[in-house]
């Protein structure tokens, strides 16, 4: 997925500001129980559609955690987790929840950033506008990159 230039409003700042890798999975598990038992509203954003006008109820918060956990969880056979970024692992106020069968590196300089499957947040997300489409290869383009 293209991912367009992202709009310059406070939810995007804080989507692209610093966020700190959760690798340890006691740590997780922390972040997951308290998320359970809070009593903030949170919001739950897949970034590819549109955003919520209202945060989650308590039933769809902890459904939501548990989906996340479970989606992570695949990946639980290894050492460490690093498919969960959180901008204060102490007072997480924004989350980025990573499909670990699709991280890319993190190391990317260039091309297209990879997405969060799932951003959980105390803001109110603003939906992310349509990429624009992709340029399709002139006839010329098409005949020479096959070889």
């Amino acid at each position: 997925m293209q991912t367009p230039p992202y709009p310059d409003t406070p939810y995007w700042r804080q989507h692209n500001g610093r966020h700190k890798g959760i690798l340890r999975w006691p740590d997780l598990d922390t972040l997951w129980s308290n998320l359970e038992s809070s009593t903030e509203a949170w919001f739950v954003f897949d970034p590819t559609g549109t955003a919520p006008d209202v945060p989650l109820d308590k039933a769809g918060l902890i459904a939501a955690v548990q989906a996340a956990r479970d989606l992570v969880n695949t990946g639980h056979d290894k050492e460490c987790s690093g498919a969960v970024y959180v901008d204060d692992l102490d007072a997480p106020t924004f989350i980025k929840v990573f499909d670990p069968r699709n991280m890319g590196s993190a190391c990317r300089w260039g091309g297209a950033a990879i997405m969060p499957i799932w951003i959980i947040s105390l803001s109110k997300p603003d939906t992310l506008p349509l990429a624009p489409p992709l340029e399709k290869p002139g006839f010329w383009a098409r005949i020479w990159s096959k070889e």
